[in-house]
């Protein structure tokens, strides 16, 4: 490929992704940042040491993930000084490279076309728009997993190596992304090379996953807690029918959520031939597809309803586990109730496969060289089914997704009418950016700029506690006491110590949070962080759940404080009880874009300051 004029599409990506971001260089961490950054500052104090003090679980800050990331923030702290706009700009270095060589990739499977549209469009979706704002490891992540399958299938070997080591030194699933690679080796070469050649150049291909193997078992023995590996045991699910249905709800997010429904279904078209499309416009042809479109938004549509009518009969399957069925019915219930708002362009999608499957044209994955990111795809959706998982965690797949919709779109409009297209589609990604995403808690913001409007909010709240109430004690939840602690978040100039409320919510979905222990269904309850034991397993039966309800309850009648500071946006999600027990007086709300926070205060606080309320 033309060095200069790649060299020139970098730069322009490059100057184009720091205009879009340049607004939020000097804006304060959220939610998970502020553990990666306060983990990079504790690196940076204790001599780059990258096991961190103490698990997550119990109250530490080590997650288990390897260190990569964490360094490179301490190493730019070291060098250039801790603020805001440098952890940022790493952040953004790492977002440029996933833009830059998802353009390689795409100009070396295609054409250069191809790769300036992939990019582009990478750029413009609303998740990775939105984390390359964000202090996060799914970013730098993604950019290594595009460098190492771009390097393996150009077949330079000293980039793979080297990116591949960054890889999985970055984070867990970049080895998945390894273990692609190898299948795809093997495909490639089994005909072609001996047997004794293809073991040896397995061999070197493992490379990166030997030097992960050595960070597990060095962090096992200088941290020993259950779960070296990243991800505490309770995200890790038993294999049942929950999987499929999760598997279900994973390929909903990443093929329609943040309108890239619009994409998918460009895609399908061009799969689908629209020459094809319109010679089957027969009313013979359209019988079988049209009841079977049909068919499909009715059980989206009426899903719900149906597993409440024959509940009895369902859980005939599972007479020896009624908790298991119990479990099996809400994940499903759960699927259709996600896949609802889709239903129209669902029954779309079927009609048009049923239309069109003997003429369809699979000529976009007929290249080999898309077998690693493919194979990629789909562990990555296993592993999504499996375990726990947030918005974000799906940066490092989303270069595919846009490579493949940027081929189509070459594939369907020639001449200038593609660019109009490709605007137009922009437009519509731009709109999304800061559409409301029908979330609340803080971590699911990250799917588009939503997050922002929370970060405003509690930046307001907490700059309105720091001047009328610089010494009262405040009451906060997870993440939210953090941004009162650290200065270096970007929200307080000075710290303040608040009282942390325990989290735990009967209601809410961690019950699904589930393992199989001693031959019966088990949820992790362990959320009262100054009692934790990771152990901790609590029998899925409503007595206990009413019994460690009774404890959480009894944890709260023990605080004593002034102020309360709240924000749905937070960890907590049981104002409510708090506000009600206590009898709070709401003093400031402030909102953006219906995202806001709280203040309350104590009716004695009030009390003995009448002259500062009065005032306020």
């Amino acid at each position: 490929m033309n060095l200069k004029k790649n060299l020139i599409v970098g730069i322009l990506l490059f100057i184009l992704l720091l205009i879009l971001k340049f607004s939020i260089l000097n804006k304060p961490f959220f939610w998970d940042g502020m553990l990666w950054i306060k983990s990079a500052e504790w690196m940076l104090n204790n001599n780059f040491n990258p096991i961190l003090p103490q698990p997550l679980s119990f109250g530490g800050i080590d997650t288990g993930h390897p260190p990569l990331v964490l360094l490179t923030i301490a190493l730019s702290f070291f060098i250039f000084g801790k603020s805001l706009i440098t952890a940022h700009l790493v952040i953004l270095i790492f977002a440029f490279l996933t833009l830059f060589f998802t353009y390689l990739l795409a100009s070396h499977l295609y054409n250069e076309k191809v790769g300036i549209i992939a990019s582009i469009l990478l750029l413009f979706s609303s998740l990775f728009f939105a984390q390359s704002g964000t202090i996060n490891l799914d970013t730098p992540l993604a950019a290594f997993t595009v460098m190492t399958i771009y390097f393996v299938i150009r077949n330079n070997t000293f980039g793979y190596l080297l990116s591949g080591i960054l890889l999985v030194l970055t984070k867990d699933p970049g080895v998945l992304t390894i273990v692609a690679i190898l299948f795809y080796i093997i495909l490639k070469n089994y005909r072609t090379l001996s047997k004794k050649e293809l073991i040896s150049k397995c061999f070197l291909y493992s490379t990166p996953i030997f030097f992960y193997i050595i960070w597990v078992i060095f962090h096992k023995f200088s941290q020993p807690f259950i779960g070296a590996i990243a991800g505490s045991p309770e995200y890790w699910r038993p294999i049942t029918p929950i999987i499929f249905f999760r598997f279900l709800t994973k390929l909903k997010f990443f093929f329609l959520e943040n309108l890239q429904w619009v994409i998918s279904l460009i895609i399908l078209i061009s799969l689908s031939n629209p020459k094809k499309i319109i010679t089957s416009l027969k009313l013979k042809n359209l019988v079988i597809p049209l009841v079977l479109g049909l068919f499909s938004f009715f059980i989206i549509t009426f899903g719900v309803q149906f597993l409440s009518s024959r509940a009895d009969v369902l859980s005939s399957f599972f007479s020896n586990n009624p908790n298991a069925f119990r479990i099996s019915e809400r994940s499903l219930e759960q699927v259709f109730l996600s896949l609802h708002p889709f239903r129209y362009i669902l029954a779309l999608f079927v009609f048009i496969i049923a239309l069109t499957y003997n003429k369809m044209s699979l000529r976009v994955f007929k290249n080999k060289e898309l077998t690693p990111y493919l194979l990629t795809l789909f562990f990555y959706l296993l592993l999504f089914s499996w375990t726990f998982n947030l918005p974000r965690y799906f940066v490092p797949i989303y270069p595919l997704f846009f490579i493949i919709a940027a081929y189509s779109l070459t594939k369907l409009f020639k001449g200038k009418s593609i660019y109009l297209i490709v605007f137009a589609i922009l437009i519509l990604f731009m709109s999304g950016w800061t559409s409301d995403n029908g979330e609340i808690r803080g971590g699911i913001l990250e799917k588009n700029l939503n997050y922002i409007d929370a970060v405003d909010t509690h930046k307001s709240a907490i700059a309105f506690i720091e001047e009328n109430f610089p010494d009262a004690r405040i009451l906060t939840s997870l993440f939210m006491s953090e941004e009162l602690r650290y200065p270096i978040f970007g929200y307080v100039k000075t710290p303040i110590n608040p009282i942390e409320v325990p989290y735990y919510d009967s209601n809410n979905d961690y019950k699904t949070d589930f393992t199989l222990k001693n031959g019966a269904w088990y949820y992790y309850s362990c959320y009262l962080r100054d009692k934790c034991d990771i152990r901790d397993f609590i029998p899925l039966r409503e007595g206990n759940i009413q019994g460690y309800d009774d404890r959480y309850k009894s944890s709260l009648s023990t605080l004593d404080f002034d102020i309360f500071y709240y924000s749905p946006q937070s960890q907590l999600g049981n104002e409510q009880t708090i506000v009600e027990d206590f009898n709070l007086t709401l003093v400031k709300r402030f909102e953006r874009n219906g995202k806001y926070a709280e203040i309350y205060a104590t009716e004695e606080f009030i009390s003995n300051n009448k002259s500062l309320f009065f005032s306020l």
